[in-house]
């Protein structure tokens, strides 16, 4: 078994690895990097727990590991995660916005709402500057009417 790798113990570098991994997930949107973070984690703790592997064997259980995570807690996290999302997104319905850039050709435009520039869509005529009102959003597009 390998006991360090540049100077670093190879329990604390997996340990290490595991919590980069964590950390990326957080700048990602696709669930990927956390299963990663979790393999290389528990790589760690098999290693703590004084189980002798040799480096292909680490990289082996890595890679079965966060396979196992990926498999277990995939479908969990994405109904726990998308179904709060819808919830987040009902809030916006009755919402008003501003009209920033509107294209009456494709009944398009860019509005800002709390600070945020969305992509906007309405079977309306909406001017520069307008104010609006949320109907629904879809992915990053929301759906809006004049206020009356």
């Amino acid at each position: 078994m390998m006991d360090s790798f540049w100077g670093i113990n190879i329990q604390t570098l997996w340990l290490a690895i595991g919590f980069f991994l964590l950390a990326a997930e957080l700048l990602s949107t696709g669930f990927v990097f956390i299963f990663l973070g979790i393999g290389a984690l528990f790589t760690s703790i098999l290693l703590f727990l004084g189980l002798e592997l040799s480096i292909s064997s680490q990289v082996i259980s890595f890679i079965l590991l966060s396979l196992a995570s990926m498999l277990i807690l995939r479908k969990p996290l994405q109904r726990k995660f998308n179904n709060s999302t819808k919830e987040d997104y009902n809030d916006f319905k009755g919402q008003e916005c501003e009209v920033l850039l509107w294209n009456a050709e494709t009944h398009s435009g860019t509005v800002k709402y709390h600070g945020t520039q969305w992509q906007a869509k309405s079977n309306e005529s909406l001017e520069n500057g307008q104010i609006a009102v949320i109907d629904s959003v879809d992915g990053i597009t929301l759906h809006i009417h004049t206020k009356k």
